[in-house]
C-alpha cells in the first residue's frame, strides 16, 4: 500500500479522538465559517454526522481561550445517564426532564470550576468561587413529597422529703434540749418534641435563581464573557429537547455576557414544541 494511503488510514475518523492541538493545526476555515461563529450571537450549527461540527466547536473553544475568554464545551453524550434515565419510559416525564436540566447545569458548574483551577491567570477563584457555590445551590435544591408527623412527650416529677432530729440531755445541774429539722423538695418537668418527615426527595429548579447565579459568575470573569458550546445536541431524547431549550432560553440566553453555540443534526433536533407553549414542568417553581 502506498505511503499516502497509509497516512490517510491513520487519520482519526472522529474529532473527539484527536488532541486539541492536532485539531487546531488541521482546521481549514472554509468560507470564513470560524469568523461567523466567533460572533457573540447565539447560533445553532446544523450538519450531518461526520461533517466536522465537533472539530469546529473545539477550534472555536481554543480561539476564545487564546483571546482571554472562558469557553466550555459540553458533550451531551457524556452527560449524566443519557442512555438510562432520560430515555426510560417507566420514569415519569417530569422527573426525566428535571434530571436532564440539573445534569446540564451540573456539567456547566463542573466545567467552570475546572477552568478556574486550570486557568488561574484568567479566573480569580477568590471572586468566582462564591458565585459558583451559588450556582451549585441553585440546581441542587430539593423538596420532600410525603407526610409530616409531629410527636411530643412530657413528664413531670415531684419529690418532697422531711427529716427531723431531737435530742435530750440531762444532768444533775443542767437540762438541755437540742434538735434539728430539714425539709426539702424538688420538682422536675421534661418536655420533648420530635418532627418526623417521611416521603420522597424530588429535585426542583427555579429558573430565576439559576439565571441570577450564572449572571454573577459572568460578572466575576475578567472578560465578562462566557462561551457555552453544546455538542451532540441530538443525543438528547427528542421529547426532552424542547425543555432543555426552554431552560437555555429563560435562564441562560437573557444574560448579556453569555454566548451559546449548539451543534446538532437537523432531522434529529427539536428546539420547541410546534403550536404548543412549552409549559413549566412540575419541578420548576416560580420566583
Amino acid at each position: 500500500m502506498k505511503p499516502t494511503n497509509l497516512a490517510f488510514l491513520r487519520i482519526a475518523k472522529r474529532a473527539e479522538r484527536q488532541d486539541d492541538d492536532v485539531l487546531e493545526k488541521t482546521f481549514v476555515d472554509f468560507g470564513s465559517v470560524l469568523t461567523v461563529l466567533s460572533s457573540v450571537d447565539h447560533q445553532v450549527v446544523f450538519g450531518r454526522r461526520g461533517t466536522g461540527k465537533t472539530h469546529l466547536l473545539t477550534v472555536l473553544r481554543q480561539a476564545r481561550r487564546a483571546a482571554g475568554e472562558i469557553a466550555i464545551q459540553l458533550d451531551m453524550r457524556n452527560l449524566g445517564s443519557a442512555g438510562g434515565i432520560y430515555a426510560d419510559p417507566t420514569i415519569p416525564f417530569t422527573q426525566r426532564a428535571t434530571r436532564l436540566l440539573i445534569d446540564v447545569l451540573a456539567a456547566i458548574h463542573a466545567s467552570l470550576l475546572d477552568q478556574a483551577i486550570e486557568h488561574d491567570a484568567l479566573v480569580n477563584l477568590g471572586l468566582t468561587g462564591p458565585a459558583l457555590d451559588e450556582l451549585f445551590d441553585a440546581h441542587r435544591s430539593v423538596k420532600v413529597v410525603g407526610t409530616t408527623t409531629l410527636e411530643s412527650t412530657s413528664s413531670a416529677e415531684n419529690a418532697n422529703n422531711a427529716e427531723a432530729k431531737l435530742g435530750l440531755t440531762t444532768s444533775v445541774s443542767t437540762l438541755s434540749l437540742t434538735g434539728e429539722a430539714k425539709i426539702g423538695g424538688a420538682e422536675k418537668e421534661t418536655i420533648s418534641a420530635k418532627k418526623i418527615v417521611s416521603g420522597q426527595e424530588i429535585p426542583q429548579l427555579n429558573f430565576g435563581n439559576v439565571g441570577t447565579a450564572l449572571r454573577r459568575v459572568v460578572e466575576t470573569l475578567p472578560s465578562r464573557r462566557l462561551w457555552i458550546l453544546i455538542d451532540e445536541w441530538s443525543e438528547v431524547p427528542l421529547d426532552l429537547q424542547p425543555y432543555l431549550a426552554d431552560l437555555l432560553r429563560r435562564a441562560v440566553l437573557p444574560i448579556g455576557g453569555i454566548t451559546v453555540k449548539i451543534a446538532a443534526i437537523e432531522q434529529r433536533s427539536r428546539l420547541f414544541i410546534p403550536d404548543v407553549k412549552v409549559a413549566n414542568i412540575a419541578t420548576s417553581t416560580p420566583n
